[in-house]
């Protein structure tokens, strides 16, 4: 009785796109990770595990394949010292682990992980993963953990005086909302550049009806009684495709949208950068 839970806690912390279209290699090998989508990490410890992979496919297994987009922050969960945690993972699952990262998801502090292997083998991953960055939050409230890869993104300013209103008491409000919502709410903890000291950034991410409820929750956290806030259409997709730089038909740019404002967040930097000397150990760099 105890596996149907765990089951519908996995369910709940991600959300897959439906009909997600990939090639079979993401990327050409050396790209400039400062600019261009680049693997920063491969975990793969099986030289022949294309070989490998085939014979199973040739014996009924079923080839599988997941690319998610994660925040910085619970990916330091998952990654651990010296990348033990994700190491562990791949050995467990058998599933090939690629960590990317490009200018788009270093500007947001997320990072896109891809996953390959028999279904099987990928699913092991995705619940690995899952269960360890789940082990940080409630039993019982919890924010989307895995997301799409393509996403909508809002910004609002507000005074720094209600950012206590959206966090909550160690940030226990602000971890209700994302689970409610099924969104990610960021507060950038310092002003924006050129603006007023007092101004504070207020980033969501996830679908788009995802963030228009995330907003709402915001309104109705920071406004008071008399006061009118429109959400409106200004919504971006701050995340093109995957792959070839295209947004997906539901995050074709919206008339009116806003173009959204680099929020630097200490929390967690650029994917792979402090992680550089690092053991190899179980890693494959392609």
């Amino acid at each position: 009785m105890a596996q149907k839970p765990k089951l519908d806690r996995y369910a709940k912390a991600r959300i897959e796109e439906p009909n997600q279209q990939l090639p079979k290699s993401l990327l050409k090998p050396g790209s400039d990770p400062n600019s261009d989508l680049c693997y920063q990490r491969i975990f793969e410890e099986d030289n022949r595990k294309a070989q490998h992979l085939a014979e199973a496919i040739a014996a009924g297994a079923q080839l599988g394949r997941k690319v998610y987009r994660i925040r910085n922050k619970e990916l330091i969960k998952v990654l651990e010292v010296d990348f033990a945690g994700m190491i562990h993972i791949h050995r467990v699952s058998k599933a090939t682990i690629g960590l990317l990262a490009d200018t788009e998801t270093n500007k947001h502090s997320h990072a896109y992980l891809d996953l390959v292997g028999t279904v099987e083998e990928v699913n092991k991953a995705e619940e690995l993963i899952l269960n360890k960055v789940l082990k940080t939050y409630s039993s019982v409230c919890y924010p989307v953990i895995l997301m799409p890869p393509t996403v909508y993104g809002y910004e609002m300013k507000i005074h720094e005086n209600k950012v206590s209103r959206i966090l909550g008491f160690e940030r226990a409000h602000i971890v209700r909302m994302e689970m409610t919502s099924g969104a990610w709410i960021r507060v950038n903890p310092n002003p924006p550049h050129g603006c007023k000291e007092w101004e504070r950034v207020v980033s969501v991410y996830g679908p788009r009806e995802n963030v228009i409820k995330a907003v709402s929750l915001i309104h109705q956290t920071i406004c008071e009684p008399m006061e009118s806030f429109e959400a409106g259409n200004d919504f971006e997709p701050t995340c093109a495709e995957l792959i070839g730089g295209k947004n997906s038909g539901e995050g074709s740019e919206p008339k009116g949208s806003k173009q959204t404002e680099e929020a630097e967040h200490k929390e967690s930097g650029d994917v792979g950068k402090g992680k550089e000397a690092a053991s190899g150990s179980g890693q494959t760099n392609k």
